[in-house]
This record gives C-alpha cells, sequence and structure tokens, in this order.
C-alpha cells in the first residue's frame, strides 16, 4: 500500500488511511501488521498521528511495539520533519559491510532492494550481507527457481503468528532466510549456495512487500 501511495498528495493519502485503518482493531493481533502499514504511510507523508502511535506502542504484538518505539524516537527527536532523513545521510550513516561479503540493502520508501540480482558459484560458500535503512521492516528469503508466487501468499496467510516467526513459512522451497529487521538492523547471512545451477527468487515476505520485493540469486 505505501508504494502505491508514495506519490499522491498527502491530503488525499491521509484521509484514505484514516478510512483505512478504521476496519482493523489494536486488541486483534492479526490486524497489528495493518496498522504498522498505516503508521509508515503517516511517517512517509510527514503527518503526526499521536493516537495511532499510542495503540501501536500498546499491541499485543512485540513486533509492533518495537517498530511504533522507532518512529516515536523520530517523531519526539526531529520535531520539525518527522520523515525519514535523506537517502544520502542513510547511506552515509550506514555500517561497513563485512570484508569478502555479497552486499544487498532494502531502498528507503521505494519497496524495493538496490540490486535485482546477484551471481554465486555452484555448490560455493556464500557470504550475504543484508542491510535494512528503511522504516520498515524487511527480511530477506532465498528459494527455489520460480517460488516466489508460492512463498509469498504462504507468509501472508501466517497471520499474527508471523511476527514471531520473521514471516518465513514452514515451505519446501525456502532455501536460508533472514530475520525480520527493523530500521538500520543488518545481518550476514551465511549458507552453501546450491549446486544446481539456475535462477532462484528473493523476496521479502513481510505482509503486502513480496510482489515488489523480489529479486534473482544466480547459481552457475
Amino acid at each position: 500500500m505505501r508504494s502505491e501511495l508514495s506519490g499522491r498528495e498527502t491530503t488525499a493519502v491521509i484521509a484514505a488511511t484514516e478510512k483505512w485503518l478504521e476496519s482493523f482493531d489494536i486488541r486483534k493481533p492479526e490486524d497489528a501488521h495493518h496498522l504498522l502499514e498505516g503508521l509508515w504511510v503517516y511517517q512517509q507523508h510527514n503527518v503526526l498521528n499521536r493516537d495511532l502511535l499510542k495503540k501501536l506502542l500498546n499491541s499485543p504484538e512485540a513486533h509492533a511495539r518495537l517498530a511504533a518505539q522507532r518512529v516515536q524516537y523520530m517523531w519526539d527527536h526531529n520535531k520539525s520533519a518527522p520523515g525519514p532523513a535523506p537517502v544520502d545521510e542513510q547511506v552515509n550513516a550506514a555500517p561497513t559491510p563485512p570484508e569478502g561479503a555479497i552486499v544487498l540493502r532494502t531502498v528507503i520508501e521505494k519497496m524495493k532492494y538496490d540490486v535485482e540480482s546477484f551471481t554465486v558459484a555452484a555448490g560455493s560458500p556464500v557470504k550475504l550481507w543484508f542491510y535494512n535503512p528503511d522504516y520498515m521492516p524487511h527480511n530477506l528469503v532465498i528459494g527455489q527457481p520460480g517460488s516466489a508466487e508460492s512463498i509469498g501468499p504462504a507468509a501472508e496467510a501466517m497471520g499474527a503468528d508471523g511476527f514471531n516467526k520473521a514471516f518465513v513459512p514452514e515451505h519446501d522451497q525456502v532455501l536460508v532466510a533472514s530475520k525480520l529487521l527493523m530500521h538500520k538492523e543488518a545481518e550476514l547471512i551465511e549458507f552453501t549456495a546450491p549446486t544446481k545451477p539456475g535462477k532462484y527468487d528473493f523476496l521479502c515476505t513481510f505482509p503486502g512487500h513480496w510482489k515488489l520485493m523480489r529479486g534473482t540469486m544466480i547459481v552457475e
């Protein structure tokens, strides 16, 4: 939702978001990620919504509370501009990747990774450094060739339980997966590349993300 609304006029976006949020209940764990999406729309458009923030700070879902705490910090410490910092500032503030690791980042406010593909040698050890400068949580799941269309819906079907499992479903086509990374968190993922050459899918399985946040791991 947030990606589709990013380029639209703020007044109309906020009005639509308020109406959309009316259908969710903060007391229901399964509604937590929808309410978070709404909070991030406010964040993206530099509009404060303290009432929604307060509700999420008291969410029954721990990940929702943590994400709300991040937004609260930004709003409390940068009142004149509660939205995300400029992209160049985020890049300059990024931690240094481990030497020799393949680097993959999220793109701020774009619901995408910064690379569409990377290449590894079949059967070789792989070090993949994943960094999330975005204000939304994201993960990185690598699956078999053509598996994104199956893994993505399986993750969305996890509902509220997904927060406890980083929205990584128990799926026979999942090869490796990261944690659910919050703003400015990074993870070094180490695994052995498949022995069979091919084009393997990678995607973010946080609800609503997988259709846009995807790419290809080329094994050759």
